[in-house]
């Protein structure tokens, strides 16, 4: 990808990935082969993500959870990282989007008719909304996911793989891409980037919500 291919706006988020170190990997010792396409190359014995390719599939990754929303389907955020639940249990209850900001409890999504009806219930209610709270906003199984970091959720990424469920993940240096049907390449440690990648979803959440109607195409917003 050509920096002259990159919209105003784009090159502004550019150079701010690149201000918050987004484009630091980890360790070339560390690293996961499959991610070469993603990298601009190596500096001190660290791998650097090249960030026009981040752009690029941001773009594409805005497009489809913009497309998404729009048609009333249904999105789920799984972030449950030290450096990110809080941002995802924020931007869940803001816009009543489920999300998971703590551990993954395997078999939610696979039994989602039957835990579902049992939700009914008030008492297995409290007693799931006391470790899925976000799951609260789910009424459906979701038509894409969101992972913030998938290294720490190779459970959940299983679980989603049978139900053909498309991913959205935030892949590192050192990430397994298997499975991600969609990735970003960017630093997946640093909390300041977790804030920019929750910033982006923020600002997707209330475009979508105030331009119901309005095609949203090859913006990002900061």
């Amino acid at each position: 990808m050509d920096r002259n291919k990159l919209n105003a706006n784009e090159l502004v988020v550019l150079n701010q990935l690149f201000k918050i170190g987004t484009h630091l990997g980890h360790k070339t010792s560390r690293w996961n082969s499959k991610m070469a396409p993603y990298l601009f190359g190596r500096r001190n014995d660290i791998h650097i993500i090249n960030l026009e390719k981040t752009i690029y599939l941001l773009r594409r990754v805005i497009k489809i959870v913009s497309y998404t929303l729009k048609n009333n389907g249904n999105i789920l955020i799984i972030g449950n990282s030290e450096n990110n639940r809080k941002f995802v249990q924020f931007l869940g209850e803001r816009f009543k989007v489920p999300y998971v900001c703590d551990k993954w409890v395997g078999g939610i999504l696979r039994n989602w008719e039957s835990f579902s009806k049992k939700m009914q219930s008030i008492k297995i209610k409290r007693r799931v909304v006391s470790f899925t709270k976000g799951l609260r906003f789910m009424n459906k199984k979701p038509d894409i996911i969101i992972i913030l970091n998938i290294n720490e959720n190779q459970d959940a990424i299983n679980e989603i793989r049978k139900l053909n469920i498309p991913i959205i993940g935030i892949v590192d240096t050192n990430s397994n891409l298997t499975s991600i049907t969609y990735p970003v390449p960017g630093n997946d440690n640093s909390p300041v980037v977790q804030y920019f990648y929750i910033t982006i979803l923020e600002n997707i959440l209330t475009q979508v919500s105030k331009f119901k109607n309005k095609v949203i195409e090859n913006e990002i917003w900061i």
